[in-house]
């Protein structure tokens, strides 16, 4: 009979965290780079040949053809044409596509944006952003980009001009003071070593019973009362891109759950999305020995042991970005996981009491929600 109202107070409150882990998610643009790949050099190369080989070309405003290009379809036909990859087509979202970088991190490949508007009234004399700058002021640059090119080595960029005293695809230089005047930021689409993409994550976590216990449990449909304080958690993680906004990686953390009396050090491969859910599963150590108090009144506990293998705790997350800056983001996230303890039988109880216990104490000792804060920092 009480087993409906648990599995549905189970499933309300893992639904209602990941709306609250979400509530605050910012509109912006994943900070992750567009276009992973295992031979960055390879493809870096191709971009460039592509771009030089455009040189000359006509200026044409909306072309994205050789026998005619603007700025935007410049970069739209040298991506189509290296990568097979349709990257976004106006300068402003190809500002936000890419992953912001210091100027001083450009590599041939690499995009370059300016604000054309600025070259009047910043002079001659205007200096370039430092190149250890931090890029979180690209955000709001990218709102007034009207320019773009692809950097090509030595300050050198490629683009296509609308006017000047030459027109089309033509090379400029960033050492150029009126070129240096309008720079508003570099931005990185393609990997620029095996390392690129690749992250770094840190997370502290607070863990809670996966559904509320004792009076509120008993409660006919859906509980009100949160599910009781059970632990904290550190985690550490790096990841690999396998694909925009899509990553594989190795995790560790170290936790104290309360509920069981015990540390306990997962470890797991996880798969999934940057931002957005992904799962985990792999071995665990725990120190201590597994003890279940009783969720009523009559004092017992239940002994529980670690299962010994490969899979000890495995589940599933969902984190959502709520703020970036350049490279690094920071993210609430919700949990719920699944660890696997095996009860240790007690032999003076009844068979009955046993098998009336077993359901809702397992589900107690093995199942949890965590909610957390999670900071990521990619590797340009």
């Amino acid at each position: 009979m009480g087993s409906r109202p648990r599995a549905r107070r189970l499933s309300a409150l893992l639904i209602l965290s990941l709306l609250l882990a979400g509530a605050g998610r910012a509109a912006a643009a994943p900070g992750e780079l567009p276009l992973p790949t295992f031979a960055p050099a390879k493809t870096r190369d191709a971009l460039i040949r592509a771009a030089e080989g455009l040189v000359g070309a006509p200026y044409l405003y909306g072309g994205e053809n050789a026998s005619g290009l603007d700025c935007s379809g410049y970069l739209f036909l040298v991506f189509k044409s290296a990568t097979g990859s349709s990257i976004p087509r106006t300068v402003a979202e190809q500002g936000r596509w890419v992953l912001p970088i210091p100027r001083g991190e450009l590599v041939p490949g690499d995009l370059v944006f300016f604000d054309m508007s600025a070259g009047a009234s910043a002079g001659a004399g205007a200096k370039p952003p430092a190149a250890g700058a931090a890029t979180a002021a690209a955000a709001k640059a990218a709102r007034r980009i009207d320019h773009v090119g692809i950097y090509i080595g030595d300050d050198a960029f490629l683009h296509a001009a609308s006017a000047g005293s030459r027109t089309g695809v033509v090379q400029a230089s960033l050492a150029d003071p009126a070129w240096a005047a309008r720079f508003a930021f570099a931005g990185r689409a393609l990997p620029a070593s095996a390392l690129s993409g690749a992250a770094i994550e840190w997370g502290l976590s607070a863990t809670f019973e996966a559904e509320p216990s004792g009076a509120a449990a008993a409660t006919d449909g859906l509980a009100l009362a949160l599910p009781g304080f059970r632990g904290a958690g550190l985690r550490v993680a790096g990841t690999f891109p396998l694909g925009r906004n899509f990553s594989v990686g190795i995790e560790g953390r170290a936790e104290w759950d309360n509920l069981l009396g015990v540390f306990r050090f997962p470890a797991a491969i996880f798969l999934g999305q940057n931002e957005g859910v992904s799962i985990f599963a792999g071995p665990a150590l725990t120190l201590g020995a597994p003890s279940l108090p009783s969720a009523d009144a009559s004092g017992g506990a239940r002994a529980y042991e670690a299962v010994p293998a490969w899979l000890a705790s495995a589940g599933i997350r969902w984190t959502p970005v709520v703020y970036r800056s350049g490279a690094t983001s920071i993210g609430l996230g919700a949990e719920l996981r699944y660890d696997r303890y095996r009860p240790i039988s007690d032999p003076a109880a009844s068979l009955a009491a046993s098998q009336a216990s077993d359901q809702a104490a397992n589900r107690r000792a093995c199942f949890s929600l965590s909610v957390g804060l999670r900071v990521r920092s990619i590797h340009y």
